[in-house]
This record gives C-alpha cells, structure tokens and sequence, in this order.
C-alpha cells in the first residue's frame, strides 16, 4: 500500500517506557491497516 509519511508518530516522551508502549502502538497500528513492519536495529 502506499506509505502515510510517518504521521501516525509522535515524540517527547518522559520515559523509555512510554517510548516504547507508544512505539509497539504505532507498530500495531501500521499492522491493521495492511502494512508489514520489518525491524532494522541501527
């Protein structure tokens, strides 16, 4: 499908944690909607 530009982030976050719960949010998110999520560690 057609990429969204990355509007679905945001940031400033307090915590690693919330980072991170917002980070597997997105993720999912993408998921519904019929994207394929590949993970690149850099």
């Amino acid at each position: 499908g057609k990429a969204d530009a990355g509007y679905r982030t945001s940031n400033a976050f307090i915590t690693r944690k919330e980072a991170a719960v917002s980070r597997m949010q997105v993720i999912e998110s993408y998921k519904a909607t019929g994207f394929e999520i590949h993970f690149l560690n850099w």
